[in-house]
């Protein structure tokens, strides 16, 4: 007997006598809708609590590769169907990229140096760059993994001729495996990757692994093969055999977030700790739908003590009665509805958790300012959330300069780059070293993400000019910046010298101005006009 059996939801087969008993087919219906709505529940159940683990096992301080997976895809489902936590992705994605992101290299070609700026801008706008990576479409989705999976992994594949760098996400669930440097588990030096491809004319998929290095793992000695046979494929290496077929190598980066486990080598998504709050939400929410709704179906109320028989009788009819018909009885009422006690309001806590777990004010998570009702309370992020959007730009700030780095020291490194430099070793990484006055720095910056006060701004930045301690073309940058106007760059660069030096507006417009006499003259024009 099963589980249905067991709990009286699945009834006897009903004989063709039996059916014909209208009670006994809408008894038969309710039972079907019970055992649909089970099985229903029981394969939701299966799916969330499969591969429960024992409170203090080993995989409880290190979570495995397949743990972390499932957890990831629980996560991913819910954010794309429980409307807090999609609240909750979209929000923390447009904090961290809705202002977008500026990249700058120190050296731009002039004043002895070399245009690493050109570097940095074909390396981002490579369309295949922008579409996996760099794009706004492409950083929001990123920004979702991190969101789901908690970690994201990010090859860099090379032109080993003219360094040209192509950067693609490897998905979570590929990277079975973490190696880490012998007797310090902080430092990676390879990835594992299991994946499977079906080329053209495969009738099956074709099961392939190999080893990625790591992003700064550069040893001196690099060998094709790991000791168990796996091939590692190093970037800008073609390898054949154990089923690959012309594999190229690639680089690995890995950006991860809340590190699990002592050993902290993966990460866990930021709303694994929203889900089974969110849900508790929603279900609460459609308690109440259905409380509201059993309450509007009555629509009589019967009361009275005299005659309970003629009481009953009143209420077949009611049941019974066609449409239209009369009923008599005693106190017979139209009822309206009491809501008191149902309020969806007072499942607000379990928002507030939600909240809680993906660094959201309930008030933004939820679109609503609640009981506190002003709208600059829903709309304004708090100190600590603040600093954690903050927190989680700088993570992608340190990907962008790692990165960029990387493509920077593959111009150097190929013969055909465009950057001239020498490549030193430090251990088991290279860095590239210009020996001209060429700044290899990469500046990234995030606009602020709440917006602030100009008039406090202008104020202060007048009063760090008045100390003369402030250079006043960063004066003019911050301005230009605080008040977003377009084509700040090409202001810049209108008053500032072929020394770099900073030309005061004011001198700018003299200097302009008897230029502009000077023509005049020359052309035979009169100056005075211009002066």
């Amino acid at each position: 007997m099963g589980i249905l059996e067991t709990l009286g939801l699945r009834a006897p087969a009903v004989t063709e006598t039996q059916a014909a008993d209208p009670k006994v087919a809408e008894l038969s219906a309710e039972v079907d809708t019970l055992t649909y709505r089970l099985e229903e529940s029981l394969a939701q159940l299966r799916a969330e609590n499969a591969g429960w683990d024992i409170v203090g096992a080993e995989s409880d301080t290190n979570p495995s590769h397949e743990v972390l997976v499932r957890d990831a895809n629980l996560v991913r489902a819910s954010s794309g169907m429980n409307p807090l936590m999609v609240r909750a992705k979209a929000v923390r994605g447009a904090y961290v990229w809705g202002g977008g992101v500026t990249v700058e290299a120190a050296s731009t070609g002039e004043q002895g140096t070399q245009d690493v700026q050109q570097v940095v801008t074909e390396f981002f706008e490579d369309a295949g760059n922008q579409a996996a990576v760099f794009g706004d479409q492409a950083r929001e989705a990123l920004e979702g993994d991190l969101f789901d999976d908690g970690n994201v992994f990010i090859g860099h594949w090379v032109d080993p001729w003219a360094g040209g760098t192509k950067v693609r996400v490897i998905p979570f669930d590929e990277i079975v495996e973490i190696h880490t440097a012998p007797g310090d588990r902080s430092v990676p030096q390879f990835y594992r990757r299991r994946w499977t491809e079906q080329g053209i004319g495969d009738t099956t998929p074709r099961t392939l692994e190999a080893l990625y290095p790591a992003l700064d793992y550069d040893p001196q000695t690099q060998p094709k093969q790991a000791a168990d046979g796996t091939p590692i494929l190093w970037p800008g290496t073609i390898t054949t055999g154990k089923g690959l077929v012309k594999a190229t190598g690639a680089a690995v980066y890995h950006l991860k977030v809340n590190p699990v486990g002592r050993h902290k080598k993966w990460g866990r998504g930021d709303g694994f700790a929203a889900r089974p709050w969110a849900f508790a939400y929603k279900g609460f929410l459609e308690d109440c739908k259905a409380l509201y709704h059993a309450l509007a179906k009555i629509a009589h109320v019967l009361s009275g003590t005299k005659d309970k028989v003629q009481l009953a009788r009143t209420g077949q009819q009611m049941q019974n009665g066609p449409a239209g018909g009369t009923v008599f009885g005693n106190d017979l009422q139209v009822n309206t509805p009491s809501y008191s006690g149902i309020d969806p309001k007072s499942g607000r806590p379990f928002a507030a958790l939600v909240g809680a777990a993906v660094g959201l004010p309930v008030t933004v998570l939820t679109a609503d300012p609640g009981q506190e009702g002003a709208r600059a309370v829903a709309e304004t992020l708090d100190k600590p959330t603040r600093l954690l959007f903050e927190s989680r730009q700088r993570l992608w700030a340190e990907f962008f300069r790692a990165s960029i780095g990387y493509r920077v020291k593959m111009a150097v490194l190929a013969p055909r780059g465009i950057l001239k430099g020498r490549i030193d070793r430090e251990g088991d990484r290279t860095v590239a070293v210009f020996t001209d006055k060429t700044d290899a720095a990469i500046e990234v910056t995030f606009p602020p993400i709440e917006d602030a006060n100009l008039t406090t701004v202008v104020e202060a930045l007048a009063k760090a000019d008045a100390t003369e301690k402030m250079p006043p073309l960063e004066v003019m940058r911050l301005l230009l910046r605080a008040f977003e106007v377009e084509g700040a760059d090409e202001i810049l660069k209108k008053y500032t010298d072929d020394e770099g030096e900073f030309i005061p507006p004011a001198t700018a417009t003299a200097d302009a101005a008897g230029q502009a006499a000077a023509n005049a003259l020359r052309n035979g024009g009169d100056p005075s006009e211009i002066l």
